[in-house]
This record gives C-alpha cells, structure tokens and sequence, in this order.
C-alpha cells in the first residue's frame, strides 16, 4: 500500500524521538533552528546565547540554492523513514538503522520531489563526514543546505547530548566546526 505524506506526518507524531520528543517533534524543531540560524546569519537577528556559531556559517548561508519551502518540507520531513526502520536493542535503546535511505525511499514512494528526496538521502554527510569522504560531499549541489541543517539539528538535540554545556554537545559542535570549515573552504574553491 502507498504511503501519503499525511500518512508520514501521522507515523512521525506516533514515533518517539527520544524520551521526550516525537520524530515529528524534532524535525519541526530542526526546521525552526535552521531558519533561526539563517536569518541571524542574513539579518542579525537573535539567537539563544549558547548557540556555537562556527565562522563558515555565514558563507553557506550566501550559497543556498534550494528555495525556503524545498528547505522547509526536506526539514519538516527529514526523518520521514524512522517510523518504518525503528528497532530496540537488548538494553532497549531505540535505533533508527539506515534511516536517511529509508526516509529518502518512502518520501518519494508517498509522492515527494526528488530534490527533497536527495537531501534527505545525504541528511547525514555533514554528521558523518571525514577525511575520506569530503570531496563527494563537497561536490553535492546542495552541500551548503546540508551543512546549516546539520548546525541547526546540533542545535536543536542540544538536550540530548547533555545540554549546551555538556561534553557531548561541545564534541558535536567542535567536530561541526573543523569538518565544516575544512568543506567549507573546499566549497569555496570550487565555486570560484
């Protein structure tokens, strides 16, 4: 049976994130983060005082291509695939295995745009992004949406790591502002 995007949006609101949010829940809060993020980036509107703004963000906030409402529904929706691939492990933490190719595969089986369905496919590069791996990532025509994305979502899960003055979260934000850094001066490059 093909999925709707309501039926997504449903499954979403019914699928816990974590102890205290909805997969829906957290990408809604993704999505205000990122927007939050841009127009401080554009505007120099406020954010909250414990946000760690690397210097590359401005830079791919000038670079975004995609239009705010292809932002927005790839944000809103970017988790899409983890009602569908959750599991529990023996100790009962839930994992979302594989879930960014889940989200892209069932986006686009419930009728999504391909240019959503792409950045969710690559919704985790910027997390997971190494040495290795840059170039291919750097190349995406998208990359700049992907790298504030990633910022906002570090943003948005502060609590989950611990809080903005945690280990957890400050490892996330040091290794988003040495990868992002080092992709964003590649970016650059490129684009000259």
């Amino acid at each position: 049976m093909a999925r709707t995007l309501q039926d997504l949006q449903i499954a979403m609101a019914n699928t816990m994130q974590s102890s205290t949010q909805t997969v829906l829940e957290h990408c809604l809060s993704v999505n205000s983060c990122f927007w939050m993020l841009v127009d401080h980036l554009q505007q120099g509107t406020e954010i909250p005082g414990w946000w760690k703004i690397p210097a590359w963000a401005k830079a791919m906030t000038d670079l975004l291509d995609q239009d705010s409402d292809t932002i927005s529904e790839y944000l809103c929706f970017h988790d899409c695939g983890k009602p569908f691939c959750q599991t529990t492990d023996d100790w009962g933490a839930t994992h979302f295995p594989n879930h960014a190719r889940v989200s892209h595969d069932i986006w686009i089986e419930a009728g999504g745009s391909v240019e959503v369905a792409l950045l969710m496919l690559h919704d985790m590069d910027f997390h997971t992004m190494r040495a290795d791996t840059m170039e291919a990532f750097c190349s995406l025509p998208f990359t700049p949406t992907l790298m504030l994305a990633g910022l906002a979502e570090i943003h948005a899960n502060a609590e989950l790591f611990g809080g903005p003055d945690s280990p957890g979260f400050k490892i996330k934000c040091e290794h988003a502002k040495r990868r992002g850094g080092q992709a964003a001066r590649l970016i650059l490059k490129k684009r000259k």
